[in-house]
């Protein structure tokens, strides 16, 4: 079995960036993979493997790193017929892109492959489209089979799983709602998000009341690696 390396990484900054789309997005991450890799154009790229779970919510729910790379075929920087292998693993996704591109190097298939995955889960005055591509991370076919995992659970830590109950649920506050600085929000009773340590610096209680706490990551952030063998 061929040894295998990472030539090029890339990642754009994190945060919440509403203005800049997919294409975009996916555009300012490759350049800087290119130039990571010391490459004028990714001619050498055989493979591709793109991480998405979020742009269904924009309306994408197919092709989706096809639409993303198209304009950079247009351009000369990716090469035309080069297959695009679209993931989607909720939390594990950007992991099996990685793991593809790699098998596509130890099985000899390729000599250079490309794992990129681009995401935005940030919707600008529209909580409930954001928490939509979270939702999408549960069994919606038959919600009765993880609610009663959770039921069980939750028996067995001694705190009922009873999201609209006073004080919230195991899950959500004692394991999701610590304060990691960088992405948890309250969604209050009207709908609107505010960050912790927001309220915290305002002087503002920082209780969880209607029980709807959630810890989510805003963000737009794509990350990719190629994978070259020996």
């Amino acid at each position: 079995m061929p040894d295998a390396y990472i030539v090029g990484v890339g990642c754009t900054i994190f945060g919440k960036r509403p203005g800049s789309d997919f294409k975009a997005l996916t555009r300012e991450v490759y350049l800087e993979l290119l130039s990571d890799a010391g490459l004028s154009d990714g001619a050498q790229i055989e493979q591709g493997w793109f991480g998405n779970c979020g742009m269904g919510t924009w309306g994408q729910r197919n092709i989706r790193g096809q639409v993303c790379f198209t304009p950079l075929v247009r351009d000369g920087l990716f090469p035309e017929r080069v297959g695009m292998i679209n993931v989607e693993g909720g939390c594990a996704t950007a992991s099996m892109a990685f793991q593809g591109a790699l098998r596509d190097v130890l099985s000899g298939h390729t000599q250079l492959s490309l794992a990129i995955g681009v995401e935005k889960t940030f919707v600008p005055n529209d909580p409930a489209r954001t928490l939509e591509i979270f939702e999408g991370g549960i069994d919606q076919c038959d919600p009765e089979e993880w609610q009663a995992y959770y039921r069980h659970a939750g028996e067995a830590a001694g705190k009922p799983f009873d999201p609209g109950a006073e004080g919230g649920t195991l899950f959500i506050h004692d394991l999701l709602s610590h304060d990691t600085g960088i992405g948890e929000c309250r969604l209050r009773d009207d709908g609107r998000k505010e960050g912790r340590k927001k309220r915290r610096k305002e002087g503002r209680k920082v209780g969880r009341k209607d029980g709807r706490t959630t810890c989510c990551s805003l963000a737009s952030n794509p990350a990719p690696v190629t994978a070259s063998k020996s």
